[in-house]
Formats: C-alpha cells, sequence, structure tokens
C-alpha cells in the first residue's frame, strides 16, 4: 500500500480530520474505505474468493453474508456483467447471491440490484475510533479460540452445529494476530469478543453477550479488554461493523469514542 493512504487513513480514523491532516474531499474516501475493508476481509478470511471486474467473490460455506458475498474493491467492468458473473458464481455453490454494498462500489449497482429483484437487507455502520489509555479490566484473554469460547459463542448466538463447525474454521484461517475475550458469570462463559490486529490497527469481531445477561456491563469489560490489548500491542485505532438498528450497541461504542465512518447495506437474492 502506498505509505500515503497509510498516512492518510492513519491521521482520519476517526471520521473526522485530524490536527495537521491534509485535507481531502469526497474523492479521497476511498483512500479511507479500502484499508478498512482490507483489514476487515483479512480479520474475517473467507475459504476461497475469485475476482471479477475489481470485485471480489466471498466464499465460506455460506457462514455470515460478510465472508459469502460480493464486494467490490477496484470496479472496473460493466455492472451487468459482474452481476451475471455472481449469480452464476454462487448458483454453484447452492447459496443465495448476496452484494455487500460499500462506497467503493459504483452509484449504479444499488439500483441496478433494486431493478432486478434483489433485497435490501441489515443496513450496517464502520465505526472507528482512536484508542485511548484503558484500563486492562479482569478479563483474560486467549489467542485462540477454546472449545469453551465456541460453544458458549454458539449457543449465545443460537448457531448450529454446522454453523459452529464453519465459524471455527473461519477463525482459524485468520493469519494475523489475534485474541479472544470470554467473561464469565457462575463459572459459565457468557460474554465474547475477539480482536485482529494488522498494520497499527484493531478490528473488532464477534462481540456477543448471552441474551439472560445483556444490561450487565458485560459487553463494557469485553471491550475494555479488547482495546486494552490493541493499545499494548501497539495498534492506536480500532474499527468494528454494527446493525444501524442495535442501538445499545451503537451507544456502548460511541461511550469508548467510536463514531461513524461509512455505512453499507446488503442486496440479497434468495436461491
Amino acid at each position: 500500500m502506498d505509505w500515503r493512504i497509510e498516512r492518510l487513513i492513519d491521521q482520519t480514523i476517526d471520521g473526522f480530520r485530524a490536527p495537521g491532516a491534509p485535507r481531502y474531499d469526497i474523492g479521497d474516501m476511498n483512500a479511507f474505505v479500502s484499508p478498512l475493508e482490507e483489514r476487515a476481509s483479512n480479520a474475517w478470511p473467507a475459504a476461497r474468493a475469485i475476482l471479477v471486474g475489481g470485485w471480489a467473490f466471498r466464499f465460506a460455506n455460506g457462514f455470515s453474508k460478510r465472508a459469502n458475498s460480493a464486494n467490490a474493491l477496484f470496479p472496473n467492468t460493466d455492472f451487468a456483467e459482474v452481476r451475471q458473473a455472481a449469480e452464476c458464481f454462487y448458483t454453484r455453490h447452492r447459496l443465495p447471491v448476496i452484494f455487500r454494498l460499500t462506497p467503493l462500489a459504483p452509484p449504479e449497482a444499488d439500483s441496478a440490484l433494486e431493478q432486478a429483484g434483489y433485497a435490501r437487507i441489515e443496513p450496517c455502520r464502520v465505526m472507528v475510533a482512536d484508542i485511548g489509555a484503558v484500563a486492562r479490566g479482569s478479563l483474560s484473554l486467549d489467542d485462540a479460540p477454546s472449545p469453551q469460547w465456541l460453544d458458549g459463542f454458539a449457543r449465545a448466538s443460537g448457531e448450529s452445529l454446522e454453523a459452529r463447525r464453519d465459524h471455527a474454521a473461519l477463525l482459524e484461517r485468520i493469519f494475523a494476530p489475534r485474541v479472544f475475550a470470554t467473561a464469565h458469570r457462575q463459572g459459565a462463559p457468557v460474554g465474547f469478543g475477539m480482536a485482529v490486529r494488522e498494520r497499527g490497527q484493531i478490528g473488532l469481531f464477534d462481540l456477543m453477550v448471552a441474551p439472560e445477561h445483556r444490561g450487565s456491563g458485560i459487553g463494557r469489560k469485553i471491550m475494555q479488554a479488547l482495546l486494552h490489548w490493541g493499545r499494548e500491542a501497539g495498534a492506536r485505532q480500532a474499527y468494528l461493523q454494527v446493525h444501524q438498528s442495535n442501538a445499545v450497541a451503537l451507544n456502548l461504542y460511541e461511550s469508548f469514542g467510536f463514531r461513524a465512518g461509512y455505512d453499507y447495506h446488503y442486496r440479497f437474492k434468495p436461491i
């Protein structure tokens, strides 16, 4: 990556212009989004991906939309051709055709998919923050997901046995340094989270609290432990992805200094 782009993302990671950072217009949005998309893709790796016209068709046996959708990287082909290729690719794998539309996608993609009968689902937000001084907290961290972590996460999220297996396989593919946080109540795992560090930033993923324990401060403890790890490991910025309708999570993240970076949504067509 061009060091100038890397410097730009470091200086504008909080969604605003940091003191001394160069002014930029909307044309520089790609310089902000692309490095975050790269990191997030590496932190949530597909089992397989092919490139078509500057789009990555990601495949992970159907586990999670992020890892089983078409994502724009550097679009350079007529979108009608991309859509046709995506429909062939995902239909061949017996999966629904899903496009994940970030600011990197060409403007015509969303309207074209709507006209083709694709439903608009799950509007999400990428949030970003500088990592300030964070107390370590009391949670222990592990450098790999334990069976207890995987089983507890599956129960809290309602994952099937098949999804738990595919989830574990996805986590095993992560190449960058990562840690897993677990919160317990009466000896049982009830809160979960993962952080992945790459190029001076950490991504937060799999933030989950068992439904019966939500609102008890567990999510805050998980965030605190993961951000502290990132800071101690040399990261100075963090990012995460959240559904725009999740007001409780948005409030929690904002309390740690996270602000809106950019939005995305999915376009979905069933098999």
